[in-house]
């Protein structure tokens, strides 16, 4: 475990797409959590559904977008530092692309509190 933190801390990559993730996943949850009781009670979420009802979720199912994001960057970091030493620019694609992920998952909250705020 000391030997991944470390390769983390080494490659400066790595260790700023994941301090970005973090921040953003922060922020993500912060603007829902503060947000949380000036939503009405159906938000809508789920937008590859028709248009209407269909799309619209109780408000506490807005916390299923960071919970996702989170999931997804442990997954790619886990992957990405077992990987690290044979592969280091797959490794350096996996941390990208869960930064890019947990970035649409903000943009989509933030829009989301937005538009029914």
């Amino acid at each position: 475990m000391k030997e991944h933190i470390k390769t983390i801390y080494v490659d400066r990559m790595l260790f700023l797409t994941l301090l970005a993730s973090l921040f953003l996943l922060f922020l993500q949850l912060s603007i829902i959590v503060i947000k949380l009781t000036t939503l009405p009670p159906l938000v809508p979420l789920l937008f590859q559904q028709p248009w209407g009802q269909r799309q619209l979720v109780g408000r506490e199912l807005i916390f299923i977008l960071p919970l996702v994001s989170a999931l997804f960057v442990a997954c790619n970091i886990a992957a990405a530092l077992s990987m690290y030493r044979k592969m280091p620019l797959l490794s350096r694609m996996f941390f990208w692309g869960s930064l890019f992920i947990v970035l649409l998952s903000t943009i989509s909250s933030i829009r989301i509190v937005l538009l029914v705020s």
